[in-house]
């Protein structure tokens, strides 16, 4: 049905809106994805930015794959950002 769809959508050259609760069906199938937390749109765009640019912590949670870390920010200019990641080596 998959294939189906995408070979509809582009041999007519239309847009639908696909809603699924499949992560990956959702990764496959669409051009741009929007990622719905009760109600409000966390991050809209493609596979590849939300997997490796999610826009807030809940988009990262969604898609599974971000590495979470846990750290202090120690100085912030207009060139610069220093943290203390916790657990981290020197």
């Amino acid at each position: 049905m998959q294939l189906e769809l995408k070979r509809l959508q582009r041999q007519l050259g239309i847009t639908f809106v696909f809603v699924t609760h499949d992560q990956e069906e959702a990764l496959t199938m669409s051009d741009r994805i929007a990622i719905v937390n009760g109600g409000r749109i966390e991050q809209l765009g493609t596979a590849h930015e939300i997997n490796h640019r999610p826009a807030n912590r809940f988009a990262a949670d969604f898609v599974g794959r971000a590495n979470l870390l846990e750290a202090q920010l120690l100085l912030q200019d207009s060139e610069c950002v220093r943290v203390a990641v916790t657990g981290a080596w020197s």
